[in-house]
C-alpha cells in the first residue's frame, strides 16, 4: 500500500511540473491581484514566510514577491542565478542595491512587467521596465522553474 501511494504522489508532482509554464503562473499570480489590488497598503511591516528556501521569508517586498511566488510555484525549491536573458514569468529580481524586490509578469525583447509590494508604501501591479534599465539595477534573479 505503501509503495502504491507513493507512485501516486510521483505522478502529481511530475504531472504538476509538467503543467509548470510561463502562462500557469501568471495565471496563477493574477489570481491574487483582486485581494491584494494596486495601491492597497503595503509596507516593511507585512510579512510572509516563504515555501521556496534560500529565505525563510521577507518583509515588505521581499515578502510580496514571496507570496506571489508560493502561489504559482507552492513547495518547489529556489534557486539564483544572474543571467536576464533567463528570465521568465514569476521570477523575482532583486535590485537596486539589493534593497527591493519585483516579480515579472511579463517580459518582451526590450521590457519586462512587473508587480511589487513596498513601492511607495503600497501594491504595484503593471509597471513596466526596459530590459536596459533592469540590466543596470539588477543584483540577482529568483527562479523556482525546475532545471
Amino acid at each position: 500500500m505503501k509503495k502504491i501511494i507513493f507512485l501516486a504522489l510521483m505522478c502529481i508532482s511530475v504531472l504538476s511540473e509538467a503543467q509548470l509554464n510561463e502562462e500557469y503562473v501568471y495565471k496563477k499570480i493574477m489570481a491574487l491581484k483582486p485581494e491584494y489590488p494596486d495601491g492597497m497598503s503595503w509596507t516593511n511591516s507585512n510579512y510572509y514566510g516563504w515555501n521556496g528556501g534560500i529565505f525563510s521569508g521577507g518583509y515588505g517586498c521581499m515578502g510580496f514577491a514571496f507570496m506571489l511566488s508560493d502561489a504559482a510555484f507552492g513547495d518547489l525549491p529556489a534557486r539564483k542565478h544572474y543571467n536576464l536573458n533567463e528570465v521568465k514569468v514569476g521570477d523575482i529580481l532583486r535590485i537596486n542595491n539589493n534593497t527591493h524586490s519585483v516579480i515579472v509578469l511579463e517580459k518582451n525583447s526590450t521590457s519586462v512587467t512587473l508587480a511589487e509590494g513596498n513601492f511607495n508604501r503600497s501594491v504595484r501591479w503593471g509597471s513596466k521596465t526596459s530590459l536596459v534599465e533592469i540590466k543596470r539595477k539588477l543584483d540577482y534573479i529568483i527562479t523556482r522553474y525546475p532545471e
